[in-house]
């Protein structure tokens, strides 16, 4: 496990995206080892944002800087998404078919060059974390949609990002188990100094996490990473 390092100033966007006609226009800031909520209805610009972020999706305008370092300026300046530091859990898990849940855990360490009983090794400790380690050696079409989700959750844990995108990470996990697992995931990634945006329907679930959101309606923000108002 990597400790934080105390020099970092954490994740900063001002951003414009257009894709057709939606424009999305957004301003945050993350501080390392931070979690801001994401909060907005269906089609507000949620994902896009994350997209922007992990460099799926070009800026128009704006910036993205990760700890000082220029992700995306608009201006000449952009960063591949295997080049940046992004961990990023979907809606839908995208877990590859052909791999086993503890295979697909590894892979990230395996493209990052580590070898592959040692990436295995790493894998299987992150799967403990949530309880997965049962049914690490089954693939995605033997896993229930909650194990499909620990398993996408533990595969950005085990790269150890500067940065954490969870996009509805928790929706197909037990309601009676979810508090526990957000809780153990978001506890590592702030024992990582990782900069985490959660996006979430659930006001309750932004508050229980943290103090701070950002909300967005139709591309715009309508709130702008300030304390979550108590209910």
């Amino acid at each position: 496990m990597s400790a934080a390092r105390a020099d970092r100033s954490g994740l900063v966007a001002d951003v414009v995206v257009r894709r057709g006609s939606f424009e999305l226009a957004a301003t945050l800031a993350v501080a390392p080892g931070e979690v801001l909520a994401v909060l907005g209805a269906n089609g507000a610009g949620k994902s896009t944002l994350l997209h922007a972020i992990a460099g799926l999706v070009p800026i128009d305008r704006g910036c993205i800087e990760c700890d000082g370092v220029p992700w995306d300026d608009a201006a000449g300046v952009y960063r591949l998404p295997e080049t940046r530091s992004v961990g990023y859990v979907f809606q839908s898990t995208r877990l590859f078919p052909h791999l086993s849940a503890l295979d697909n855990v590894a892979f990230g360490l395996r493209a990052r060059g580590v070898r592959t009983a040692a990436a295995r090794e790493r894998a299987h400790a992150e799967l403990e974390v949530l309880d997965a380690g049962g049914f690490a050696h089954l693939r995605p079409r033997d896993l229930s949609g909650g194990q499909a989700q620990r398993v996408a959750l533990v595969r950005t844990l085990v790269t150890e990002p500067a940065v954490a995108l969870l996009d509805e990470p928790f929706t197909a996990i037990d309601a009676a188990a979810r508090p526990e697992v957000r809780g153990r995931i978001l506890a590592r990634l702030a024992e990582l100094g990782a900069m985490t945006l959660l996006v979430t329907h659930d006001v309750g679930e932004a508050e229980s996490v943290t103090g701070r959101a950002i909300e967005l309606a139709a591309g715009q923000m309508v709130r702008g990473g300030v304390p979550l108002p108590p209910r």
